[in-house]
């Protein structure tokens, strides 16, 4: 069994109704490759799954080039001032190149959503109505209007994912095309409105986190 970990690049076309989350991202993909090659092939790909030999494991989506900082006790982190914690409290990322740098380094290059992403994402709420067939307008109950919460990023906003694929059980072209059919679907919630749409740029192998020292 050989496993490697590979990063892909999305570039994000429309606001995502559902976080790119890896179990979420991960499920998807089972269900694309269920439409793709049939409910018989993705029970195959499973054998095994629950019983520590896994055929892919997906991340949730980072900022490109970044990767969360770790959570850690508040002793770890340097002493500052009141207004100094909160500042720190919003930097949540940490870019790949000083991920493998020690802990005191790493801390010190973490930076916020306005400088990972560029342009930090916003989330707005979007209004729903459910038609009732028997009248045509909406009422009460079941056939109110409601709010659902959607995230809204940089057009051409680029995420990266991480992923571990069992190279015998399934291929990193395989893979990426799995992506690129959930990209042009649409990912998550509300994808049939035209939620959760991306490209893929770029799918390859990952410079493990020891290369990246300099």
């Amino acid at each position: 069994m050989a496993h490697a970990l590979h990063r892909a690049t999305l570039a994000l076309a429309t606001p995502l109704g559902t976080p790119l989350a890896g179990d979420t991202l991960f499920g998807q993909l089972c269900w694309a490759l269920r439409e793709a090659h049939g409910e018989a092939e993705l029970t195959q790909r499973l054998d095994g799954y629950t019983q520590g030999q896994p055929w892919l494991v997906v991340s949730d989506g980072f900022p490109a080039g970044y990767l969360p900082k770790p959570t850690l006790p508040a002793h770890f982190e340097p002493a500052r001032q009141a207004d100094e914690r909160k500042a720190a409290k919003k930097k949540s990322w940490i870019p790949v190149a000083h991920a493998a740098h020690p802990l005191k380094e790493m801390l010190a290059c973490a930076s916020d959503d306005t400088t990972a992403y560029g342009q930090a994402p916003q989330r707005t709420v979007q209004s729903h109505n459910t038609i009732d067939r028997h009248t045509g307008t909406t009422g009460t109950g079941e056939f109110a209007p409601y709010s659902m919460a959607q995230t809204c990023h940089a057009a051409g906003q680029q995420i990266d994912l991480y992923l571990v694929l069992d190279d015998s059980r399934i291929t990193a072209d395989e893979v990426r095309q799995l992506l690129a059919a959930i990209g042009q679907t649409g990912f998550g919630r509300d994808a049939s409105i035209g939620l959760g749409k991306f490209a893929v740029l770029d799918f390859q192998i990952a410079v493990p986190l020891a290369a990246c020292r300099t």
